[in-house]
């Protein structure tokens, strides 16, 4: 049988641990935590750190909420591995629901009480923390981070490479660009571009 490994080794890493390993929300045997240190991928497991071998068969859940850190595993692993359902599978913790009637591509994650509702479609490496929701006929792009409670309405459109802070909610019908970043507790009523900050009720350009 193939081997499962967890990208971080991080507080939310022990969480994707707990919630998606012991709660047997997969079947494959747990391999360890991955780090990388200088572009070298480096394997936590039970006896130690060792250089990872990138067997052929492994497989990998993407567990951190860090925008720089995800970026680098996923260019590391899918130079190393063909992205596909197999490598990088979409993984459901035991009290997730996600809809039968949505579409997604590969490496999503959704931890417990995380919602998927019908008509959507979800793109890869997305994760979405407990209690966030996604709900009917929204077009979700790649590697957006859903913190708790989180959520957007129906019909909305969404980029790549956003964070939605803890409590951030997303009202019907909007679009939202690329790395952008909504701070907990914000409603967003409009539009956003690419790379804007929404706090305190304000929508502002990111520093170049």
């Amino acid at each position: 049988m193939s081997n499962i490994y967890i990208l971080g080794n991080g507080g939310f890493a022990q969480e994707v641990f707990e919630q998606i390993i012991l709660g047997h929300a997969v079947k494959e045997t747990f391999g360890g935590f991955i780090i990388l240190k200088n572009d070298e991928a480096i394997l936590i497991g039970e006896e130690g750190s060792t250089k990872f071998d990138y067997p052929v068969s492994a497989r990998f859940i993407l567990a951190t909420g860090n925008k720089q850190w995800r970026r680098n595993f996923i260019s590391h692993f899918t130079n190393h591995y063909p992205t596909n359902q197999w490598h990088f599978p979409n993984v459901e913790a035991g009290y997730a629901h996600v809809s039968k009637m949505s579409t997604m591509g590969v490496g999503n994650l959704f931890m417990n009480f995380s919602l998927i509702n019908a008509n959507a479609e979800i793109g890869n490496f997305n994760m979405l923390y407990s209690y966030s929701s996604i709900h009917h006929d929204t077009i979700l792009g790649d590697n957006n981070v859903f913190s708790p409670y989180a959520g957007i309405m129906g019909y909305c459109r969404v980029g790549n490479e956003n964070f939605l802070g803890t409590g951030t909610h997303i009202t019907p019908k909007c679009s939202i660009g690329n790395e952008n970043t909504l701070s907990a507790g914000e409603t967003l009523f409009e539009d956003m571009e690419d790379r804007q900050f929404f706090q305190h009720g304000l929508v502002l350009d990111k520093d170049s």
